[in-house]
């Protein structure tokens, strides 16, 4: 796990980040660990881990130069270039590869923070080559505009990213396995809870569970997906039972 996250436990809330390079592992596409340059590619990389249905995701991924600079002379437009008077490489910070309509399909990144001025020219420039660059090849290109792990949203992605990636590793045991079903058995029937974290309690008193076990099946139970909610709230233990949905087999993390 890399120590840019929390240890494993029952909190299921975590602050803002400074910034800061980030080291991830990628179990679930069979890669090597993953470097972000920033908070901002963090927190994008973990919308499409949960939110698109990803086959594959890279980071920094250099554009062929030769190609870049006939896309440039197309255009009649300047390619970037170094100090020294070189064509740059231009390298696109995220490149997933996606479901769609039962084929794969490739979307490409520009992550920038959102106070970022995207009107000046050169970003301009280097941005419509980078289009042309991957649309010419059937694949699609957008800017997003980042506001880091500076939203509910994203902070619980980045809280919950260890226990899927642990997940792919290695998968569940078999207590694990059990703690989560029982979870689900008590989710159908709250018997009042008004919170999850007072499913979390209850179950916890009444199985015999031991510490932090029903909310770690919960938190393993969002990781994967099995469970689902409104990701955009301030603490996933404050929101109702009823919040929750099962999600059907087709959209669970396997």
């Amino acid at each position: 796990m890399s120590e840019d996250f929390p240890e494993p436990g029952v909190r299921l809330r975590a602050g803002p980040s400074c910034g800061r390079i980030h080291r991830i592992g990628t179990a679930r596409f069979k890669t090597d660990a993953m470097y972000l340059a920033s908070d901002c590619e963090l927190a994008t990389y973990l919308w499409v881990y949960y939110m698109r249905p990803a086959l594959h995701i890279a980071a920094q991924v250099d554009c062929e130069p030769f190609e870049t600079g006939r896309i440039a002379d197309e255009l009649r437009i300047s390619h970037p270039r170094k100090r020294n008077g070189e064509a740059r490489v231009i390298s696109t910070d995220l490149v997933a590869t996606v479901a769609k309509d039962g084929e794969s399909s490739v979307e490409a990144l520009n992550v920038k923070y959102w106070t970022f001025d995207v009107k000046k020219p050169s970003f301009g420039r280097l941005c419509s080559i980078e289009a042309r660059y991957y649309t010419s090849r059937g694949g699609e290109w957008y800017l997003v505009r980042s506001r880091g792990l500076n939203t509910n949203w994203a902070r619980n992605f980045f809280y919950l990213y260890p226990t899927s990636d642990l997940y792919f590793f290695e998968g569940f045991n078999d207590a694990q396995l059990t703690a989560q079903d029982m979870f689900l058995r008590r989710l159908r029937n709250p018997r009042g809870d008004v919170t999850v974290g007072d499913v979390c309690r209850n179950l916890q008193k009444d199985s015999q569970l031991g510490n932090g076990v029903a909310a770690r099946a919960y938190r393993e139970l969002l990781a994967t997906k099995r469970l689902w909610t409104d990701m955009n709230v301030d603490d996933l233990m404050q929101i109702a039972p009823s919040a929750l949905v099962r999600n059907s087999p087709e959209l669970v993390m396997t």
